[in-house]
């Protein structure tokens, strides 16, 4: 079977490495088109943070289903957008310019703001803008 040059994460936890990746053969009805290729922000918390993953040597990258009322692009956006809003609005890393409102999956992060108006100060204001702009135009 043919091989391709690929990036693998060969342990838990460990450096990444080129190596060597056998590549699917098609069936006669199948048809391979690579849209795009490349690392996405998930893949360096996988390596350092040793999660999600449980099979080494593991493959960088995932084929993701891609539903049939989302184009390609729009799915291509979505990490950007949702990175972006994460740091924006969630991060409560000490030198994060975020507001460090708790996320949605935390306690009390659907409730904590429930009918109280929000002030946000000015310094975070443009971070708060700029997330929320690009989460809404992706």
């Amino acid at each position: 079977m043919a091989t391709q040059k690929a990036l693998l994460l060969p342990v838990k936890q460990g450096a990444w490495q080129m190596g060597e990746n056998t590549i699917p053969t098609p069936g006669p009805t199948d048809v391979v088109k690579i849209l795009a290729t490349g690392m996405n922000p998930i893949d360096w918390k996988i390596q350092t943070y040793g999660v999600w993953i449980t099979e080494y040597p593991s493959l960088s990258g995932r084929r993701e289903q891609i539903p049939e009322d989302v184009s390609f692009d729009q799915a291509a956006s979505i990490p950007v957008g949702l990175g972006t809003v994460f740091n924006g609005i969630w991060n409560k890393h000490p030198q994060a310019r975020s507001v460090g409102f708790p996320a949605p999956w935390e306690e009390g992060g659907e409730t904590m703001f429930a009918s109280k108006p929000v002030i946000i100060s000015e310094a975070h204001l443009i971070q708060l803008g700029l997330s929320l702009c690009i989460a809404l135009l992706g």
